[in-house]
């Protein structure tokens, strides 16, 4: 009997040690993966909502909603606030206390706008405007990255 509880800890303790291992090797491989900048966030997402072809498909709401969430996730992220759930007057609200200069604060405003209003409405953008809108986001946000105070810090390892 005594020998059978030995065993039976022992094989206890066996899984244990296994089962603690594991979750190590885990957390080492994870800590190890490469952390992306804002900007190779919104990259990714936008190669992503590029290769959804939604333009070609006509379907204009989810390729405007896409690109709003992602140019919206890009902003809360570059400049540490939340502007997810923000209206565009909100956003830009608080894109101007973040010293964007007025070019720049204009060129987010159009764009949203016109995103809000294939969103919000049964509006239907001209196919060409819709297949350029990745491009002319691509480009303000180049341009709003190079204000942000996460491009100047040093990457992390």
């Amino acid at each position: 009997g005594i020998f059978s509880a030995l065993a039976a800890a022992a094989v206890f303790y066996l899984i244990y040690r296994w089962v603690n291992n594991r979750k190590t090797k885990r957390l080492i491989l994870e800590s190890q993966k490469p952390l992306l900048t804002p900007l190779e966030e919104f990259k990714k997402a936008l190669q992503e909502i590029e290769q959804g072809g939604y333009v070609s498909k006509a379907q204009f709401k989810k390729h405007y909603f896409g690109l709003s969430e992602v140019s919206k996730k890009f902003l809360g992220k570059a400049f540490e606030f939340d502007a997810e759930e923000r209206t565009t007057r909100e956003l830009m609200a608080e894109l101007k206390t973040r010293g964007f200069s007025e070019d720049l604060l204009l060129q987010w405003k159009t764009l949203f706008e016109e995103m809000d209003l294939i969103k919000f409405t049964d509006q239907t953008p001209e196919k060409t405007l819709a297949a350029t809108l990745s491009r002319r986001i691509d480009e303000i946000v180049q341009g709003s990255w190079s204000t942000s105070p996460l491009s100047r810090r040093p990457p992390t390892p």
